[in-house]
């Protein structure tokens, strides 16, 4: 499974993740990911292509994140958030 860690509690276009692992399979289609965010939360994920969908999860403020989709693009072992689906 791939890890994608982000330098925030949440996901907003502009945001870039770091591959962390799996980056070799992450054009799969259908890929499960696993989110990690820089408070320490975590979420599941599936990228398929240029989409991401993220399960709903927790940050650990308590704040209550809803599953969204995102359109993403793979650059130089990054993942970067372009816009809301």
């Amino acid at each position: 499974m791939t890890e994608i860690e982000f330098p925030s509690s949440h996901l907003y276009p502009g945001a870039v993740g770091r591959l962390a692992s799996g980056a070799e399979a992450i054009a799969a289609s259908g890929q499960k990911v696993a989110l990690s965010f820089a408070d320490g939360s975590r979420a599941a994920g599936r990228l398929s292509g240029d989409r991401l969908k993220v399960e709903g999860y927790q940050t650990v403020a308590g704040t209550e994140i809803e599953a969204k989709a995102w359109r993403v693009t793979l650059e130089d072992g990054a993942l970067r958030i372009t816009d809301r689906l």
